[in-house]
Protein backbone atom coordinates (compact mmCIF):
# COMPACT_ATOMS: atom_id res chain seq x y z
CA UNK A 1 0.00 0.00 0.00
CA UNK A 2 2.58 2.49 1.01
CA UNK A 3 1.18 5.49 2.72
CA UNK A 4 2.71 8.94 1.68
CA UNK A 5 0.76 11.39 3.26
CA UNK A 6 -2.30 11.93 5.56
CA UNK A 7 -4.64 11.22 3.32
CA UNK A 8 -3.32 8.27 2.36
CA UNK A 9 -4.28 7.01 5.90
CA UNK A 10 -7.72 8.80 6.06
CA UNK A 11 -10.32 5.32 5.20
CA UNK A 12 -7.64 2.55 5.66
CA UNK A 13 -8.70 0.55 8.57
CA UNK A 14 -6.50 0.29 11.84
CA UNK A 15 -5.65 -3.18 10.89
CA UNK A 16 -3.61 -1.84 7.05
CA UNK A 17 -2.46 1.42 9.19
CA UNK A 18 -0.30 -1.26 11.42
CA UNK A 19 0.74 -3.73 9.10
CA UNK A 20 2.14 -0.85 6.57
CA UNK A 21 4.17 1.01 9.89
CA UNK A 22 5.21 -2.95 10.71
CA UNK A 23 6.62 -3.04 7.24
CA UNK A 24 8.58 0.30 7.24
CA UNK A 25 12.38 -0.40 7.98
CA UNK A 26 12.63 2.73 10.79
CA UNK A 27 9.65 1.20 12.78
CA UNK A 28 12.39 -1.11 15.03
CA UNK A 29 13.15 -1.27 18.52
CA UNK A 30 16.05 0.65 18.39
CA UNK A 31 13.82 3.39 17.21
CA UNK A 32 10.91 2.91 19.10
CA UNK A 33 13.55 3.28 21.67
CA UNK A 34 15.04 6.50 20.90
CA UNK A 35 11.74 7.66 20.41
CA UNK A 36 10.31 7.29 23.58
CA UNK A 37 14.00 8.88 24.81
CA UNK A 38 13.14 11.96 22.87
CA UNK A 39 9.60 11.70 23.60
CA UNK A 40 10.40 12.17 27.73
CA UNK A 41 12.87 14.55 27.13
CA UNK A 42 11.09 17.10 25.07
CA UNK A 43 8.19 16.47 27.75
CA UNK A 44 10.52 16.80 30.64
CA UNK A 45 13.18 19.96 29.71
CA UNK A 46 10.90 22.79 29.45
CA UNK A 47 12.81 23.77 26.77
CA UNK A 48 9.61 23.79 24.23
CA UNK A 49 6.94 26.57 25.00
CA UNK A 50 3.53 25.36 25.91
CA UNK A 51 4.78 22.17 27.37
CA UNK A 52 4.97 22.28 31.37
CA UNK A 53 7.61 19.85 33.23
CA UNK A 54 5.76 16.75 35.31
Amino acid sequence: MGFETLDDVRGASAQEVVEELRGQARCTAAVDTEQVAVNTWIRGSEVFDGRAAP
